[in-house]
Parts: C-alpha cells; sequence; structure tokens
C-alpha cells in the first residue's frame, strides 16, 4: 500500500476513534421520547455541534478522509487489498440505502406534504441548522419547529440517523486500522530473502 494511502488511512482511524467516542453517541444510545405531547430526551444542541464538527472529515469532499475521497483513494492504489474496497462500497451502499429510506413513523403536514426520508431530516438539521444556515433548509426546520410533537421525533430520528453513520464510520475505522497493522508488519519485516 503507498505510503499516502497509509498516512490517510492513519488520519481516518483515529478521527473515526473521536467520532466513535463522542459524547453525542453516548447520549444517543439512551436517548428516547417521553410524555405527551412527545418530549425529546437525548442529546444537548452543544454535543450535536461538536460531533457534527466531527463528523465533516467524512461527509466533506474538501476532506481526505470522506468517505467519497476514502474509496477513491483505495481504488487508485493497486496494492489495496480488493476485499478492502468491497468493504467501503458495502458500507457506502448500506448508509446510502438508510439515507434514502423513509421512518418508521412518517410526519407530514399541510406545510410539508412529503415525509421526509432519514436523509432528508439529516440534511435539514445539519445545513439548515448546526453546522451551515440555509436559508430554505432552514425554513423547513422553522416549519417542523412549529409542531413540537413532529420536531420531537424528528431530534430523535437525527440522534438515530447520526448514530447509523457513525456506525458505518467506526466500523470502516476498524478495518482500516486491521490493515495498517497487516500491511505494517510487512514494512518492518521487508519482503522474504532469496
Amino acid at each position: 500500500m503507498q505510503e499516502e494511502t497509509r498516512a490517510v488511512l492513519r488520519k481516518f482511524v483515529e478521527r473515526a476513534t473521536l467520532l466513535g467516542e463522542s459524547s453525542y453517541l453516548a447520549a444517543a444510545k439512551s436517548a428516547k421520547l417521553k410524555n405527551w405531547p412527545p418530549e425529546f430526551d437525548g442529546p444537548g444542541r452543544e454535543q450535536a455541534e461538536s460531533f457534527v464538527l466531527r463528523l465533516r472529515f467524512f461527509i466533506q469532499n474538501n476532506e481526505s478522509t470522506s468517505l467519497e475521497n476514502i474509496s477513491t483513494l483505495l481504488q487508485g492504489d493497486s496494492a489495496t487489498p480488493p476485499q478492502l474496497m468491497a468493504d467501503v462500497a458495502s458500507v457506502r451502499a448500506d448508509l446510502k440505502t438508510a439515507f434514502e429510506s423513509l421512518p418508521p413513523i412518517r410526519v407530514s403536514s399541510a406545510v410539508d406534504p412529503n415525509p421526509p426520508t432519514w436523509g432528508e431530516i439529516w440534511d435539514v438539521f445539519v445545513y439548515g441548522d448546526l453546522a451551515h444556515e440555509n436559508r430554505e433548509k432552514r425554513k423547513r426546520l422553522d416549519a417542523w419547529r412549529g409542531h413540537e410533537p413532529s420536531f420531537a421525533l424528528f431530534n430523535y430520528y437525527l440522534s438515530r440517523i447520526f448514530a447509523v453513520l457513525a456506525s458505518g464510520i467506526v466500523f470502516l475505522g476498524g478495518l482500516f486500522e486491521a490493515e495498517l497493522q497487516k500491511t505494517a508488519v510487512g514494512v518492518l519485516v521487508g519482503p522474504p530473502k532469496p
């Protein structure tokens, strides 16, 4: 494996470890909806913003560690094991499928008649509030806020999609760490002597 590839994978592993240790994920594991109208009992805004800052290394393509850039990097390195490339492609496909699907309880209203997918929920929160403030996404978020039971449910769904995304990233981090350890042994030992 090329040294450039190994360096990027080491960064990915380091950042995936930090993401997996996030206080947001710890709070999200015990998050629940309670009472009526429902209230979201989960991670707070500061935890969500901190989590998104860590997450951006895997979702923004200006980062070498983004899932898309990692995939391209591995495909461009002829020494990358085919199984590792297949595992990355599989995780990316699974995440894409999850993002395109609808949550089990679909919420719509006169203002927002189309129930959002997991990915749309993610997109509206992240790019309408937590990391950026896109006007259209912010407008949709404000419409959701106008109906407290739905907004509580959307907050709960956001915690679930963040957990799913982090699981995929942490899983890949573990695969990359194992591959780095395998190739490090080969680098230290060197090729067999004749």
